[in-house]
């Protein structure tokens, strides 16, 4: 009996074919499923393995660890730069002075606003901008040693609003 089932598994297993799981983009999960949620498709997983190693192979499958991996949909929508590539803030800490270095690649508006960390705001500037580069320097001398947000937004004549938001320091 043991002679019979050998073979009988190998050759089931040769002319019916053995599927394992597909590849087309999956993750290993315990449980998981997809399905639509009002207009929206979703997906979700549950006990995702906590390794899985990273490999091509050459067929431009690409198996990683983490959660789902979104299908890679192209879409007319131009990607916008984030502020954090045109604006520089130092020194930080800072005691007297804080330097604001702008190198936008367009004209537009810039508007900061410095607030403390009970959300009191206690400076704020807005003003034209010319594409390159430009110094704003900020006077701290007067503030309490602390910590504070400076909130840097710019408004291209081209693109919409961005916002970036720096923790800065003040010493005394």
């Amino acid at each position: 009996m043991r002679k019979f089932i050998l073979p009988l598994f190998i050759c089931l297993g040769i002319c019916g074919g053995a599927y394992a799981q597909s590849i087309s983009p999956s993750t290993l999960n315990a449980a998981g499923g997809s399905g639509l949620a009002g207009t929206q498709y979703i997906d979700w997983s549950a006990a995702e393995m906590a390794l899985v190693s990273t490999d091509t192979g050459g067929t431009g499958i690409i198996v990683t660890q983490g959660v789902l991996q979104p299908a890679v949909v192209a879409t007319g929508v131009q990607e916008q730069q984030l502020i954090f590539d045109y604006v520089q803030v130092y020194p930080n800490p800072a005691s007297t002075v804080l330097n604001i270095k702008c190198n936008f690649p367009s004209s537009g508006k810039m508007t900061y606003q410095l607030i403390d960390v009970a959300g009191r705001l206690m400076t704020s500037h807005q003003q034209d901008v010319i594409a390159g580069v430009q110094l704003q320097q900020l006077s701290v001398a007067q503030l309490t040693p602390g910590e504070y947000m400076l909130q840097v937004s710019y408004q291209s004549n081209e693109q919409p609003s961005t916002t970036a938001v720096f923790k800065v320091q003040k010493l005394n």
